[in-house]
């Protein structure tokens, strides 16, 4: 590849606004038929593909640190559970879509685990943040995370890598396409293996972990106004995890050990799941282009086994088993009403069934709903663009919500652009929310949505090589679902809260080609979350982030480094008593290097938690020290 080539993908490698590329991106999240980035008045990070293979961490969650109003926490390492929350929601307030496919399991509370999905063969993820439930429905109440796999377009190819790391790290992936831009084929292996690190802070056992992935894509362009295709994720894993000691003298009731109680303890538990995510979709497009129709048909299905040693277990194991499944259909139409204006509605038919079995509670639960999308698309002059969506959701559970957005763009000057936008967010309770799932934990059927109102205004400057985004958002949440104690019986259950939580905060993100050989970039935000004048847990109320990119003059060799902050945060401790604790600021530092060996061949290593800090994102959880990797990578 020539060097001018992989300096300008290096150049567009970067984490930033979508303004910041020269190349122009079309949004499939922040719009229902697709909008320009520089045309959106969301605030959205895009991360392509370049970026992602400038940081080949093999989790994606590691990769999100990185983004602005974005919090991760991990109870430990690789394979571990992993909950984002944006703008101070909750995790599952982030709606999330693998290839077109609401990912979100109801077996699992409604949030998408990250820790399983791993850096392998996506071509881009779009990070959209403020309520898009006008658009999506519900668990999109803070946002959404949408994430596109690569496609076979450019012809055939095959691709991959192997590498091996600490703690016995092996991970290894294929990808082969056939075909063109009318009609290809792709198929993406995936195998990764890791001894672990200890979960518990104390003794000194690995918790290990194995994933196994599969994706498979088709498309085919019949007509110049007709295409179909199809794609499907299978993801199988491998966890192990360690118990909460809760052992207690019933005769006094006190802690058999005093210091451990309420804190991971060495055990021999571990989960193993499943997930899989497809879809069949068609396109029929007018022979004048005015008119587009979409359908598609969406399935995901997850599976969770967990066992956790007990010794009233014949097996010596209790076993839980939680299932889901989603089905979703939907119908599109958009029409151009004028050169400059476009109608879209949709209809969407959603059917969710949970099952749990366990040693205490065992249930089959459903709940279908059928929504209705309206938006208009437009723009005043070539320099205003607005667009407006409203949303019926009818429930079974629930009855009728309504949501509505509104936002604009407004470039009103070749360096600055203005945006803004206002609109509500729902979420629905969950399974588990309502109808429990153990012994100790009581289900409330008498719960309602979670109900948001949010707006946000941003400016986004491009000055000399230099762009900057910066956005003010301000959000009300109203009933929002906590969970609540019992200690006369030491059981819990959720309710609707009185109180409202107010949400706001400031994001700010900065990149700068220094020059053809040098990026540098930063981002910065500024939460206020709190409820009842109380700061809500697990959200820092800083983050920050540096990167540096620097590539030789020839363009064979490679340097990224990253480096994220996370400040103090508050937790819950549940020992004997519930009480909050505090969770200090740290440093994460990621360094990659890469060399090309040869046209088809390259060599990197890297280097994650380069700082060897100690830290916790959950109190009580120990989390991996300094750990690198090496690989080979090929590309024909």
């Amino acid at each position: 590849m020539k060097k001018s080539l992989l300096i300008a993908a290096i150049a567009a490698a970067q984490i930033s606004t979508s303004y910041a590329n020269d190349i122009e991106h079309v949004l499939v999240s922040a719009a229902r038929d697709g909008i320009n980035a520089s045309e959106s008045g969301s605030s959205v990070t895009i991360i392509d593909e370049q970026q992602l293979a400038l940081r080949p961490n093999i989790s994606l969650a590691d990769i999100l640190r990185s983004v602005p109003g974005l919090a991760v926490n991990q109870t430990s390492g690789l394979g571990s559970q992993v909950q984002l929350r944006m703008r101070g929601g909750e995790a599952n307030h982030v709606l999330v879509f693998i290839d077109g496919v609401q990912a979100n399991d109801p077996a699992q509370g409604d949030d998408f685990n990250f820790a399983h999905l791993l850096n392998m063969d996506i071509a881009s993820i779009e990070v959209v943040r403020g309520p898009q439930s006008a658009l999506w429905g519900s668990d999109a109440l803070s946002g959404m995370i949408y994430i596109v796999s690569k496609d076979g377009k450019a012809g055939q190819q095959l691709s991959g890598y192997v590498e091996g790391g600490s703690h016995n790290l092996q991970n290894a992936a294929v990808s082969g396409s056939l075909g063109n831009a009318d009609g290809y084929v792709r198929l993406s292996l995936n195998s990764s293996e890791t001894d672990g690190t200890n979960v518990s802070n104390f003794g000194n056992e690995a918790d290990g972990y194995s994933n196994d992935s599969a994706k498979l894509a088709a498309f085919y362009r019949l007509s110049p106004q007709f295409s179909v295709g199809a794609n499907t994720l299978y993801i199988d894993t491998d966890t192990d995890f360690d118990a909460l000691d809760y052992d207690m003298d019933y005769s006094t009731y006190q802690p058999i050990n005093p210091e451990t109680y309420g804190l991971p303890v060495d055990a021999n538990n571990h989960s193993e799941s499943q997930q899989s995510y497809s879809r069949l979709y068609a396109d029929v497009l007018s022979s004048d282009g005015s008119m587009k129709l979409h359908a598609d048909i969406a399935y995901a299905k997850g599976e969770n086994h967990n066992y956790d040693e007990s010794m009233w277990s014949p097996t010596g194991y209790d076993e839980t088993i939680s299932s889901s499944e989603r089905l979703q259909y939907t119908l599109q139409a958009s029409l151009k009403l004028a050169s400059s204006t476009e109608i879209t509605a949709a209809v969407e038919r959603e059917e969710q069934d949970f099952n749990l079995q366990s040693a205490w509670l065992n249930g089959d639960e459903s709940m279908d709903s059928t929504a209705y999308a309206l938006q208009l698309k437009g723009n005043a002059n070539d320099n205003f663009h607005y667009l407006l969506s409203a949303r019926r959701d009818n429930n079974t559970d629930f009855g009728n919500a309504n949501t509505y957005r509104a936002s604009f763009s407004w470039q009103t000057h070749e360096m600055m652009r203005l945006r803004g936008a206002l609109g509500t967010g729902i979420k629905n309770p969950t399974f588990t929310e309502l109808y429990g799932y153990s012994y100790s934990f009581k289900g409330n059927p008498d719960l309602i949505p979670e109900k948001s109102k949010s707006w946000e205004v941003g400016i986004d400057l491009d000055v000399n090589d230099i762009q900057v985004a910066m956005t003010y958002f301000d959000e009300t949440l109203q009933h929002e679902i906590r969970t609540v104690y019992d200690y006369t019986d030491w059981s819990s259950t959720s309710i609707n809260v009185s109180d409202e939580s107010d949400r706001s905060g400031i994001e700010l993100s900065l990149d700068y080609a220094l020059s053809s050989q040098l990026q540098l970039g930063a981002s910065f935000t500024k939460l206020n979350s709190e409820e009842a004048g109380v700061q809500e847990i697990r959200r820092p109320e800083k983050m920050a982030s540096l990167y540096m990119n620097w590539l030789s003059h020839d363009g064979r060799s490679n340097i990224a480094v990253n480096l994220d902050h996370n400040g103090e945060m508050t937790d819950t401790f549940f020992g004997v008593m519930s009480e909050t604790v505090y969770l200090s600021s740290y440093n994460l530092l990621s360094v990659h290097a890469s060399h090309q060996l040869t046209d088809t061949l390259s060599v990197y290593g890297r280097i994650e938690n380069g700082l060897d800090e100690d830290y916790e994102e959950i109190y009580g959880f120990n989390t991996p020290q300094a750990s690198y990797a090496l690989g080979l990578r090929f590309n024909f």
